[in-house]
């Protein structure tokens, strides 16, 4: 026969609150590692979104012959795939080779000492980004941004 251990009065007495104690601190706990994930799922959101308004762009300037100096077009084709983000900017460029690893010139490229003309279209994409909180061991991020090139002769 199994006999049942009450605890004592008293002992129940000082023991009142230590569940309502225990909630407050792991609540707490809780909540921040929450608001962390949360924090940190925007940024990799806006990152993504940066990255794919790049590819858009450089796909839209890579489109033909008629894109490749289109700069306006491009610009506009990237901040169109940003969508809700309406305050990215994008810029894009153009840059031309002679040689694979050679020194930039001007464009269009004259490669008359050897060589054939090589053109890049450069898109980079910049939307502002700003933490929920300032966390004391990362540093503050005012800025996500992403850069995509793409040859296009």
């Amino acid at each position: 026969m199994k006999t049942k251990i009450n605890p004592s009065p008293a002992r129940r007495a000082s023991q009142r609150g230590n569940a309502m104690i225990e909630f407050a601190i792991c609540a707490v706990v809780m909540v921040m590692i929450t608001v962390g994930v949360t924090d940190f799922s925007r940024m990799f959101s806006v990152a993504e979104v940066t990255a794919s308004a790049a590819a858009a762009g450089a796909q839209y300037g890579a489109l033909s012959p008629a894109h490749w100096s289109d700069f306006a077009g491009i610009q506009e084709a990237a901040q169109d795939d940003a969508g809700s983000f309406s305050n990215a900017t994008a810029t894009a460029s153009n840059t031309c080779y002679c040689t694979v690893g050679g020194i930039a010139v001007t464009c269009p490229a004259d490669c008359s000492g050897g060589g054939s003309p090589m053109m890049y279209i450069t898109v980079n994409v910049s939307a502002p980004y700003s933490s929920a909180f300032n966390y004391p061991w990362m540093p503050a991020v005012p800025t996500i941004s992403s850069t995509n090139t793409v040859r296009v002769q």
